[in-house]
């Protein structure tokens, strides 16, 4: 059996094609730092992926039921943990709840900087070994202050010097970068 040389690339094109994955084909930012910094509508089923886990904002439980007022897992209603195992859990921005299940709907938002602290809190949950009980031994660190946080913005890397891998999905109400927000603007402003 002959393929000759038009069979060979596209086996060589077809075998590409099969290697190729989702994550491969996403945007991301890779680098030794990564600058995130919130100025938008975060949404149902938005999400952002560090170095591979996946951080996804998710609706809360607005039944009037739970009577928790911090967003986490038991704010979330249980088909929706279900469906989304293995995803850390980040707030939305607008919600709307029903008062105690009165039927008194109150509109809540989270703030940028809420969200800022609430990506802290899930990378460390993230990457948290129980035996770590001074948490000296978290993959990730952070960079800056409580005004930073306050601002919306975090400022994330790697303790063990290697890159982090930053992507999300389209729209993502956040600026992801290497530098940090201003920077980026500034420069934008210059080449006009």
């Amino acid at each position: 059996m002959n393929i000759g040389v038009k069979g060979l690339l596209f086996l060589g094109l077809l075998a590409s094609m099969i290697a190729c994955t989702n994550e491969d084909a996403e945007k991301y930012v890779l680098g030794e730092k990564i600058y995130i910094k919130y100025m938008g509508q975060a949404q149902h089923g938005d999400w952002i992926k560090i170095d591979g886990i996946t951080f996804m904002h998710l609706e809360p439980d607005t039944t009037g039921q739970n009577t928790n007022p911090e967003f986490d897992y038991k704010t979330l209603p249980e088909d929706t943990v279900k469906k989304y195992q293995g995803v850390f859990a980040l707030p939305v921005t607008d919600i709307f709840d029903n008062v105690g299940g009165t039927g008194s709907w109150v509109r809540s938002q989270t703030s940028g900087a809420e969200l800022a602290k609430e990506l802290i809190s899930q990378v460390n949950l993230a990457n948290y070994d129980e035996s770590d009980i001074l948490l000296e031994n978290l993959t990730y660190g952070y960079e800056g202050n409580q005004l930073t946080v306050a601002s919306g913005e975090v400022v994330i890397f790697r303790k063990d010097g290697n890159k982090i891998r930053v992507s999300s999905s389209e729209g993502y109400p956040a600026y992801i970068g290497k530098e940090s927000h201003l920077v980026y603007l500034k420069k934008i402003q210059e080449r006009k």
